[in-house]
């Protein structure tokens, strides 16, 4: 069996495993086989993001999981005898699988969701800290996470289309064009319980990019730029949203692509 077929799709341990290291060939060559299904590449990011600040933001809630049952079955994967893996590898399983302790817990209480990649620990003061969350989270892309995804025009208009009904802007291909990266995945996401749009695109020089937007009562601001976890960032505000584009490519070019959509969505929004 050389891939997963539609319905058998690796597990988040298996997932885990394979971020650990801990996959014999055969096994990891199935789940890069399976990372070409968007839903398996997004947990795949979820779970590999635990380089990020988890631990403090889900402490209570592993308090408050059934930490002791857990840990012992935990305990028990990870000392077994043949384990393979260093120590190194052994500890970021541990913190990987404390995550996923978390998650555990928030599923029986019917709260995880998307939101959980980019809302926790947000100070009400900092009007943009949106911006600094979804950095983080696109940090975590590499050009493997999205290349494999097919080119399929007729997708890519219905998945921007949902998108544009969610998110209340006249969002097309065109409008939303970047010479020379391939629109790759729109999809929604929340912040802070309010939608933010997700427009992934691949530049095959520079990597992932990505034009996010999320509803703002901030007024109408021209193109800014800034720099974010080694990322440029062109950001604006205007027809009760504000926008985002970020990637690596030079922050001119950022700019210049940022200023051809905020202009194309400007003439849609009349």
């Amino acid at each position: 069996m050389s891939k997963y077929g539609p319905n058998d799709h690796p597990d988040d341990a298996q997932l885990v495993a394979y971020l650990d290291g801990e996959l014999d060939a055969p096994a990891r060559a199935r789940v890069r086989s399976a990372l070409a299904d968007d839903a398996v590449a997004a947990r795949l990011a979820e779970l590999s993001g635990t380089n990020l600040p988890f631990r403090q933001a889900f402490e209570p809630l592993l308090k408050a999981a059934p930490t002791e049952r857990l840990n012992t079955m935990l305990d028990a994967l990870l000392t077994s005898p043949g384990q393979p893996g260093t120590k190194q590898a052994r500890r970021l399983g541990w913190e990987r699988r404390r995550f996923l302790a978390a998650s555990v817990a928030l599923v029986a209480a019917g709260a995880l969701s998307d939101r959980l990649l980019i809302a926790f620990g947000r100070p009400a003061e900092e009007p943009d800290h949106w911006r600094a969350v979804v950095a983080q989270y696109l940090s975590l892309y590499t050009a493997e996470t999205l290349a494999d995804i097919p080119p399929d025009t007729e997708l890519r208009a219905k998945e921007l289309a949902l998108v544009n009904a969610r998110i209340g802007l006249g969002l097309t291909p065109q409008g939303v064009d970047v010479p020379g990266a391939l629109l790759k995945r729109s999809q929604m996401l929340l912040y802070d319980s309010e939608p933010l749009a997700e427009i992934t695109y691949l530049d095959p020089r520079s990597g992932p990019m990505a034009l996010c937007i999320v509803r703002s009562n901030a007024p109408a601001n021209p193109v800014r730029t800034e720099q974010r976890r080694g990322m440029n960032v062109a950001y604006w505000s205007g027809a009760g949203h504000a926008f985002m584009l970020i990637g690596r490519r030079p922050v001119h070019d950022i700019a210049a692509a940022a200023q051809a959509i905020a202009d194309r969505l400007s003439a849609a929004t009349g």
